[in-house]
């Protein structure tokens, strides 16, 4: 498991997750569909508190893979 990170709302979470592509896949079919469901994060550094954000139709995320790039 490893630490992907998300921008909503002008915030960044994380969450520990295998795949960003499942969880991109999940959050594309959920607005995709027009419905909305909430999602477990973390927010800050060392000391995480936990979140739930809510994904919905129109609500700009970003969803950050740091090691998107490593070969």
């Amino acid at each position: 498991m490893r630490r992907i990170y998300i921008q909503y709302g002008g915030t960044e979470f994380s969450i520990g997750i295998e795949d960003a592509d499942t969880l991109r896949a999940k959050i594309l079919e959920t607005v995709a569909s027009g419905r909305s469901m909430w999602l477990d994060v973390d927010r800050g550094e060392g000391r995480l508190e936990p979140a739930t954000i809510l994904i919905t139709p129109g609500v700009a995320i970003a969803v950050i893979d740091p090691r998107q790039n490593d070969d």
